[in-house]
């Protein structure tokens, strides 16, 4: 297999950005590649939460957990990210498509246009759909990504709530990419 950079960096918008060391550090080392870190997670409580996070495949853990997360290259423009918090695993496959990042969880697609700045990088949600029915614009107000860095350290800040069932999932933390 041949080593890839993030598909992140094929993005003009973060290709031209001022990111962090460590956000940079994440997203340029060749793929595939594998980091470590902990996580404050908190799943979804209620039945139709925990059935839309289930379905999803997000996490169904809560507390401090160790996180890996590997990356690994699908073809030349995706790529998968598999998450491991404790014992649950949640994998996605990021797709760029036009200025767009598309992440696949399960029948889930959500879709995305991502701003980097010295700050991080803000994953803004456009679309929504579950098995290629759009789904309405604004179930996406509860989603929320933003990868960030301190302490040396590259962090994330991850939450999905919908309208309807309430909070699905946030994970908080930190992977240490020195």
């Amino acid at each position: 297999m041949t080593e890839k950079l993030s598909i992140l960096m094929q993005l003009p918008r973060m290709r031209e950005a001022s990111l962090p060391r460590e956000v940079l550090a994440l997203h340029r080392h060749p793929r595939p590649a594998q980091w470590h870190g902990r996580a404050e997670v908190t799943a979804a409580r209620g039945w139709l939460a925990r059935l839309c996070a289930r379905v999803a495949g997000l996490p169904l853990v809560d507390g401090e957990v160790p996180v890996t997360v590997t990356f690994t290259a699908i073809g030349a423009d995706a790529e998968q990210w598999t998450r491991a918090f404790g014992s649950a695993r949640f994998r996605s496959t990021l797709r760029v498509v036009g200025d767009m990042l598309h992440e696949q969880m399960g029948p889930v697609r959500l879709r995305f246009r991502l701003d980097g700045n010295a700050q991080g990088i803000t994953w803004n949600p456009v679309a929504l759909d579950v098995l290629r029915v759009p789904l309405p614009r604004a179930w996406l107000c509860g989603v929320t990504a933003q990868e960030s860095a301190g302490d040396a350290r590259y962090r994330f800040d991850v939450a999905a709530r919908l309208p309807f069932a309430g909070h699905l999932v946030r994970y908080v933390g930190w992977l240490d990419v020195g």
